[in-house]
């Protein structure tokens, strides 16, 4: 990513988050840091802000321990900030191997094709109610020594397919294929 458009997404966050902009600034760094260049510049600060922050309110939203948040919907600019010709897939994961495949899978098996993906590894600590305190890169948190201590290791992944008209196709597709790789890891 070019430090202009970064810089400039950065300080669009950083106007638009309020009282959450630190922790949502952290967020979003770690949530853009290995993104196409050409994607950043392509969609402006605003667009990625919101469909960003449309991640955090899924990543900051409670979830029962070692299962993932799956959310499968169609943008509108009421309810998500912004709209897309895409229909968007959300997962919050721990991190686990081959999550990407499994879920490209899953959308591949459902006739659609996967557009653009955005597969970010952070660490997520949290405070004593289970609300995000603080998130960086997984790179940052080893660095500082924090990996392992209050931090854990999780996965925001964002897939943009193929619209579906109506209502989107149900989380089960994907939470199937997701299974599969779980195995994996034990």
């Amino acid at each position: 990513m070019t430090s202009s458009h970064f810089a400039e997404l950065m300080a669009y966050a950083q106007e638009h988050s309020g009282s959450a902009s630190k922790r949502q600034g952290g967020f979003i760094a770690a949530y853009f840091e290995n993104t196409d260049p050409d994607e950043i510049t392509t969609r402006g600060a605003a667009n990625l802000f919101a469909l960003a922050n449309a991640h955090w309110r899924l990543l900051d939203s409670p979830r029962a321990a070692n299962s993932p948040k799956i959310r499968v919907f169609n943008p509108s600019l009421a309810e998500d900030g912004f709209v897309s010709e895409h229909t968007v897939v959300q997962i919050v994961n721990d991190n686990m191997p081959f999550l990407v495949d499994s879920v490209t899978m899953a959308i591949n098996r459902s006739g659609r094709t996967a557009h653009w993906i955005v597969h970010p590894l952070m660490s997520v600590a949290r405070n004593a109610d289970g609300s995000i305190a603080e998130v960086s890169t997984v790179a940052a948190a080893t660095a500082a020594g924090e990996v392992g201590t209050k931090t854990w290791d999780k996965t925001c992944s964002w897939v943009e397919r193929m619209r579906s008209s109506g209502r989107p196709a149900a989380p089960w597709l994907i939470r199937g294929r997701m299974a599969a790789s779980a195995t994996l890891r034990s």
